[in-house]
Parts: structure tokens; sequence; C-alpha cells
């Protein structure tokens, strides 16, 4: 009987350690659940939303599990676990390739029409020169 007792004093313990499972994929929806068949699309997103849920449920573990394909972030994503008492777990999908891109596209190249530019280069260095628009930044580049 003492063993029996131990035993279900042991599963008791062990189910409310039970890690809450989200999930992210490349074809989600930032509006969707997080469950497996409703996952978010963005990381920095489910970040967000898994740490909102442990704040609210401090003692409880929970894993954002990655499904694979590729990523694009191009914000830092910050894991604050100020308030939170267990572990959280961010992992690949098991036998799945997860990448993180973390680049900017540059493919709207444009003629620099910056006058100061213009003039403290020449007009023939001027013409070779190429700008665009990365982010919030703006950068010349010589071609």
């Amino acid at each position: 009987m003492k063993n029996i007792s131990v035993f279900l004093l042991c599963l008791f313990l062990t189910m409310g350690l039970q890690a809450k499972n989200f999930y992210i994929s490349t074809n989600g929806n930032d509006s969707n659940s997080g469950s497996k068949s409703k996952p978010w699309r963005t990381p920095k997103l489910a970040v967000e939303r898994v740490l909102d849920y442990m704040r609210n449920n401090p003692n409880k573990p929970a894993q954002l599990i990655i499904l694979g394909g590729e990523y694009y972030i191009n914000e830092t994503i910050e894991i604050d676990g100020k308030g939170i008492n267990a572990p959280f777990t961010i992992m690949a999908d098991s036998g799945k390739d997860v990448t993180f891109r973390a680049d900017v596209d540059l493919n709207d190249w444009q003629k620099c029409n910056d006058a100061e530019l213009r003039k403290l280069l020449g007009d023939d260095v001027a013409d070779n020169v190429y700008q665009i628009y990365g982010g919030k930044n703006e950068m010349c580049i010589t071609v």
C-alpha cells in the first residue's frame, strides 16, 4: 500500500510539472492560438505570448516548439523571465531543420540623387553611386 501511495504522489507531482506546448510555423498566423494545429507565424510574437502565459501561470513550464522551415527575424527578441518560476524551453520540432535569418533584403536600388554627395564626388563618380533603403536607415553604396 505504501508503494502505491508513493507512486500516486510522484505521478501527481509530475503531472503538475508537464509543460504547456506552443508552436510556430512558417505558414502559421499570428492571430492563431499557438497550438500545433493553429501555430503562430513570427518568433517574436510567439515568445511574447508564451511569456504572457507564463506570467499568468508562473509555476507552469512552457515549451515553444519551432516547426521546420526558415524564419525571418528583423528585430531583437528579448526574453524577460521576471515573475516566472518555471522553465521556458525553445526548441526545434523533433527531426526538423529550423533556420533563422536576420538579414535585410536589399532589392530596391536607386541612383543616388543626394545633391551634396554629387557635388562632393563629381557627376562622373556620382552616376555610379546607388542608394538603397534598409529598414529605417538610408545607405549609399558605390557600385
